[in-house]
């Protein structure tokens, strides 16, 4: 990327950081017109398309990086997180098991991990997380760790509540047959 693209380009990152989506799309557009082919550009973009709401447009930028340099893992990600806010958590899951066959890391776990409580598939989320916090070790991971165990003991006692209930239930229809009788 020639310097004149890149300085275009960092003032479109600046203006997604200070919240101007438009004035950032109008920059990437500028660098796109100098350089069709800039990953950055269109991975940028798809951020400011994002950020306004637009999950559709953003994705379609995302996939225009990737088709250029798809060694790249960032627009992966990206598409990944714009799925996840649209709930689409089975297609982001499939999409970060793609990132973490190509290398990903310890934050693609945890975004995997949160793509699976989104489905309610706590154990299998839980059993990422502890893979991932071995990996490389963290408070922020012990605590999600100690939160998703808590909701599964949680969870296991509701359970084993529901199993005495229904006993209950059980007993009393047996006792009142028999008592008819």
């Amino acid at each position: 990327m020639k310097s004149k693209e890149r300085v275009i380009l960092l003032k479109g990152v600046d203006r997604i950081r200070r919240g101007q989506y438009t004035e950032a799309l109008e920059q990437f557009d500028r660098v796109l017109e100098l350089d069709s082919e800039s990953f950055d550009a269109w991975n940028n973009k798809g951020v400011a398309y994002f950020k306004m709401g637009e999950g559709d447009k953003a994705i379609e930028c995302y996939e225009r990086s990737l088709e250029i340099n798809p060694d790249n893992l960032d627009p992966l990600r990206n598409i990944a997180f714009v799925l996840r806010s649209q709930s689409q958590f089975q297609k982001a899951i499939d999409i970060y098991d793609e990132i973490l066959a190509r290398g990903g890391d310890v934050g693609d776990m945890e975004a995997k991990a949160t793509s699976l409580v989104g489905l309610d598939r706590l154990e299998e989320a839980l059993g990422i997380l502890v893979a991932a916090a071995r990996i490389k070790p963290s408070p922020h991971l012990d605590d999600l760790i100690e939160m998703l165990m808590g909701v599964l003991a949680g969870q296991r006692s509701e359970e084993q509540e529901e199993v005495v209930e229904q006993e209950r239930l059980v007993d009393r229809d047996e006792s009142d047959i028999s008592s008819k009788r």
